[in-house]
């Protein structure tokens, strides 16, 4: 801490402090709890950088309730994510708690409509039950039994955030996350996909990472789970769809 404190008085533009949990994760998160309970250094914001398991971590989310300057992003990190994380932490007016700002950015049933979201499921039953709760919900959603279906569908159409089973025949999510991600590649463009795995689904996150998927959903996937998890990653453009392109 020391030697953070002197580099900032070194270089006082210093307005953003990265933390990795890498290496060491205990010190990692007892780092930012550290700089984020620092008086002088209150107007450093900082990005923790966790893996998917370490996201939900209760010592992670305690801060995240406790400190309106801190965000959380699930490595690897997409610099579109990244831009859109800074701008979280450099709209924040107020020290507003993490969990309040989700219920206050959480889109309303109008915003709802305008995103459009990828259903890629290929048993039927599944199809039926997670597509009548998002209609529940109130977005925009189109279903595909397959992932060769979804990549071509989404070489025509534009999707704010997929929906991906993992465990489909011959050309399953994570193929064809992979495919998406390909056609991604030299570009800004990033879609959001959510996996759907089982429980019992051995190394479900790493697989999920390793084909760059952002997040996953256990099944049997409930209600609650789904809006949390959508309004997760689309709640910081709800009040402004071309929010990245006003991106500083």
């Amino acid at each position: 801490m020391q030697a953070l404190r002197g580099g900032l008085r070194e270089h006082a533009d210093f307005s953003v402090l990265l933390v990795d949990t890498r290496s060491r994760r205990d010190y990692a998160i007892n780092l930012a709890r550290t700089v984020l309970e620092d008086p002088s250094l209150i107007s450093l914001k900082v990005i923790l950088l966790t893996t998917l398991v370490e996201r939900g971590e209760p010592a992670v989310q305690k801060l995240l309730q406790q400190h309106h300057r801190i965000d959380v992003l699930v490595k690897p990190a997409h610099r579109r994510l990244l831009r859109e994380s800074l701008r979280r932490l450099f709209e924040v007016e107020s020290p507003t708690p993490a969990e309040d700002r989700r219920k206050t950015t959480q889109p309303d049933r109008d915003d709802r409509k305008s995103w459009r979201l990828l259903l890629v499921e290929d048993n039927e039953i599944n199809q039926i039950v997670t597509r009548g709760m998002l209609d529940k919900l109130g977005y925009q959603v189109k279903t595909v039994s397959d992932g060769r279906s979804a990549v071509e569908l989404m070489e025509r159409e534009h999707f704010d955030l997929v929906l991906m089973d993992c465990m489909m025949p011959e050309f399953d999510g994570f193929d064809t996350t992979r495919a998406i991600r390909e056609k991604e590649e030299g570009s800004d463009a990033h879609v959001v996909i959510v996996a759907m795995t089982a429980n019992t689904m051995e190394g479900a996150e790493a697989r999920c990472l390793a084909a760059g998927m952002d997040d996953y959903l256990a099944k049997p996937v409930h209600l609650e789970d789904l809006e949390a998890m959508i309004s997760h990653w689309l709640r910081h453009d709800s009040s402004d769809p071309d929010a990245e392109e006003n991106t500083p």
